[in-house]
């Protein structure tokens, strides 16, 4: 997957136009037409800096979108008082991330989550960010897609 292919896959799966995308990570909607291929010369990778305020802004892996590299899940995740019980125990998510990730998948407000757990909304979306990445989900409906592909598997 190319850096264009990465890019244009967090503006269709963020539903919004180059420009909006281009005006929220502050460059220009000619560079953005650059980057994601709808020019004659394409560069093949971005400045870690700009990689990283676009990882932050639209909730994606950094390495993926620098690199193309797939984060995977642990295999194992090695138990302790952090570590969460049930189908999500493989990716290595904590107790705290594995709720907010439940709740929020069941339709929660990040705001709701906050008042409910007694954390912050900032909290909340710290431990969304953390679950986001070790999932390898960039969207709720593709966190609904997983924990319902859990459940199937589950129930088997």
């Amino acid at each position: 997957m190319t850096l264009a292919d990465r890019l244009n896959r967090i503006i269709n799966e963020q539903q919004i136009s180059k420009a909006e995308f281009a005006r929220r990570i502050g460059v220009t909607p000619q560079y953005v037409l650059l980057l994601t291929g709808n020019a004659k010369a394409r560069p093949e990778s971005i400045k870690p800096a700009l990689a990283k305020l676009i990882a932050l802004e639209f909730d994606c892996d950094y390495d993926w979108l620098l690199h193309g590299k797939e984060p995977e899940p642990t295999e194992t995740a090695k138990p302790n008082k952090r570590t969460c019980e049930g189908p999500l125990r493989t990716y290595g998510l904590s107790v705290k991330e594995n709720e907010t990730v439940l709740k929020y998948a069941d339709g929660m407000t990040v705001k709701q989550i906050a008042e409910d757990t007694g954390v912050t909304v900032n909290t909340v979306n710290y431990y969304l960010r953390k679950a986001y990445r070790k999932l390898n989900v960039h969207s709720r409906q593709e966190l609904a897609e997983l924990l319902d592909g859990l459940d199937d598997t589950v129930e088997e």
